[in-house]
């Protein structure tokens, strides 16, 4: 009876290593850190910014996903892009496999050609198939080539208005150069918008959901400051009239002279 009993224990044995190996042989992926690995890894490019040259990289934390199928069921193995670049570490075990890499949509914002910005979705039909060997590297980029309006409706719209002010402030001498309105002075566009002057330099730039031409009045500060006359140096008022501004991108108004009062 002894002797019975250990050969069945021995069949037992050897029926369990026999399950144990045809497991292995399907050669399954799995993730465990003694598999053998593979890494697909690239760059990603979209047009973002249609202002300058060249293509852009696609937003961090867009996805890009390797996928096998095995017996009916798929296997998914994914990364995120991060400034431009992914990569993805997959375990093939002994035996090559192939994979299908597909890379997520996204949505952002696209600059246009006249400055003003709209929100677009950005995906790809691109799909590579890939066969993975233990160890192997591949290198593969992609190209965002399907673009389309997020919201058609919904706009961005920046508007720029800019200009010098001047005034005089020496009439004895008519080759004397115009000098800049003093730092700080406001400038008012409408009653919405405020800014002050700079290197006698102003500047709004307007960002509005409206695609329209935005219309309103400029209007500037009065200052106070000395002007060199025949009588000597006088303190006096320097206005300037309100003016029109009309614009959908960008509106230079050019050089504008207060007049003292």
């Amino acid at each position: 009876m002894k002797t019975k009993k250990l050969t069945i224990v021995a069949l037992i044995g050897l029926s369990a290593t026999m399950l144990f190996s045809c497991k292995k042989d399907q050669n399954t992926p799995t993730s465990t850190s003694d598999a053998a690995k593979a890494t697909i890894s690239g760059n990603a490019y979209a047009e973002l910014d249609n202002t300058v040259g060249g293509l852009e990289f696609v937003p961090n934390g867009t996805k890009v996903i390797a996928t096998i199928k095995l017996s009916g069921k798929d296997y998914n193995y994914s990364g995120e892009i991060t400034n431009g670049k992914y990569s993805i570490s997959i375990p093939v075990g002994r035996e090559t496999k192939t994979y299908t890499l597909k890379f997520d949509s996204f949505s952002a914002t696209q600059t246009l050609q006249d400055g003003s910005k709209k929100s677009k979705n950005y995906s790809t039909t691109t799909v590579k198939t890939v066969d993975l060997t233990a160890t192997q590297n591949i290198a593969f980029d992609v190209i965002y080539d399907n673009v389309s309006d997020l919201n058609p409706t919904s706009f961005t719209h920046t508007v720029t208005f800019k200009g010098k002010l001047k005034y005089d402030s020496d009439v004895t001498d008519a080759a004397n150069e115009l000098t800049n309105t003093p730092d700080g002075t406001k400038v008012y566009f409408g009653n919405d918008y405020v800014t002050t002057v700079t290197n006698g330099e102003f500047q709004f730039v307007i960002t509005t959901a409206l695609v329209s031409t935005i219309n309103n009045s400029i209007y500037f500060e009065d200052f106070k400051a000395n002007q060199k006359t025949s009588d000597g140096n006088v303190l006096k008022v320097f206005h300037l009239s309100s003016s029109s501004a009309s614009s959908n991108s960008l509106q230079d108004l050019g050089a504008l002279t207060y007049i003292a009062q």
